[in-house]
């Protein structure tokens, strides 16, 4: 879905064992990364998210204080995820593979 846009997320393993081995800076540059290039490549599937990285990590943070922010960063991520995987459906659903 963001494949062609010359970024790379780490997966999985690498944001477990990295925030690890960080304490938890890594985990944070990661959802700030993830965050940035979903909001990137909106635009190419005809959307616009008006939360980036930098919404997502101040939500992550600060909210903390709050208790519910890390889950509103978590919703935001998963909300923009899952517009761009429908929109990235709908233009390829007709492509053969």
């Amino acid at each position: 879905m963001c494949s062609d846009d010359g970024k790379n997320t780490g997966g999985f393993l690498k944001y477990f064992f990295l925030g690890l081995i960080t304490l938890g800076i890594y985990d944070l540059v990661w959802l700030y990364k993830l965050g940035d290039r979903l909001q990137d490549n909106a635009e190419k599937y005809g959307l616009k998210f008006k939360e980036g990285g930098g919404t997502v990590l101040l939500w992550f943070i600060a909210g903390s204080l709050i208790v519910v922010g890390p889950f509103v960063a978590l919703h935001i991520l998963f909300k923009n995820t899952n517009a761009l995987i429908d929109e990235y459906n709908k233009k390829y659903s007709n492509a053969v593979v």
